[in-house]
């Protein structure tokens, strides 16, 4: 081997390296290491959402009854 290729080689090495600490290697870790969180915190929350039993207040329920009882506190139309 010639001389540039073994200098040649011995850069590719140290480039290979990560650099830990440096601020973007560690944004880098820290926003990957956030993705995963998200990704786990969305698979753990579909499952329990999977298997859970349906609770007898959801929003439906609370939906339909949000016009009861309005019939009465409307104001009289002129008119009438």
């Amino acid at each position: 081997m010639s001389a540039s290729e073994i200098a040649d080689n011995k850069w590719e090495v140290d480039a290979s390296k990560p650099k830990l600490t440096q601020p973007a290697s560690i944004a880098q870790i820290v926003m990957m290491g956030g993705f995963a969180a998200f990704f786990a915190y969305i698979i753990i929350f579909s499952l329990v959402g999977m298997f859970s039993e349906k609770k007898e207040s959801d929003l439906a329920d609370k939906y339909s009854k949000m016009g009861a009882g309005t019939e009465e506190a409307a104001p009289a139309k002129e008119g009438e």
